[in-house]
């Protein structure tokens, strides 16, 4: 892997905690965190793929990047009848074959994914083959700092407006981190931001994202998740 030595050090990323809150489009000023960010490592391609894109629009974290000469992919289950954002049911299963359908580049500048379900294990798929440098991904803030938790893979899962969905920001560090990405920032409980390890000068510095915990969605008692923290410790047991 090449470690991109062109910039002097990674001290901007401090900035991201300094910027105030603004927001066109998106929920809690996505696109200007993306902005930031891009000012620093410069885009490429400005290509884009947005899963979860909704109507294209509302809450969106590419809507203003677009009027930046930015273009690319938004795809959504329910585009809300905006023909720009592919009608798609976005699985584990099928994301290499749609985005070989689309004919996304190996390599682009941003993915934003925010499928209110099995974002993890299409993130994982997809990393596989592709290289985003720049990931913004949704995490589950109601599941507490310190818990590896994955909901269990469900191809047909469709998000009931409650706090079963996702995983949790520490699995979402696991797998990126398995994948050659480093976390740099996180805000509101909502979002998590990786850069791709060589666009960075030092991707063994520690940035120190982390979360509190918010409960902004009924509780499920019925969701099947995968408690990482709890088959390491199983693995870790001593032997009797």
């Amino acid at each position: 892997m090449e470690i991109n030595l062109t910039k002097k050090n990674d001290a901007w990323i401090a900035g991201l905690k300094d910027m105030p809150v603004q927001k066109k489009f998106s929920q809690k000023g996505e696109e200007f965190y993306i902005i930031y960010i891009f000012q620093h490592i410069l885009p490429e391609s400005k290509y884009f793929v947005d899963l979860g894109a909704g109507d294209g629009f509302t809450l969106s974290n590419t809507a203003l990047i677009k009027h930046y000469g930015w273009n690319g992919l938004m795809m959504d289950a329910d585009n809300k009848g905006n023909e720009e954002v592919k009608k798609e049911f976005i699985t584990a299963t099928n994301i290499i074959q749609l985005f070989e359908k689309y004919s996304v580049p190996e390599k682009f500048d941003l993915l934003s994914i925010d499928l209110d379900g099995n974002d993890y294990w299409v993130l994982d798929e997809l990393l596989g083959e592709y290289r985003p440098r720049l990931i913004v991904a949704e995490f589950n803030g109601t599941i507490p700092y310190g818990v590896d938790k994955v909901m269990e893979y469900n191809e047909a899962h469709v998000w009931n407006n409650d706090d079963y969905y996702g995983a949790s920001l520490d699995a979402f560090k696991r797998l990126a981190k398995r994948h050659n990405y480093t976390a740099i920032f996180c805000h509101d409980s909502l979002n998590v931001y990786f850069l791709a390890d060589e666009e960075l000068c030092n991707p063994q510095t520690d940035f120190n994202v982390s979360h509190e915990t918010q409960q902004y969605h009924p509780h499920n008692p019925n969701g099947v998740w995968y408690n990482f923290n709890e088959i390491k410790e199983q693995l870790n047991k001593p032997k009797t």
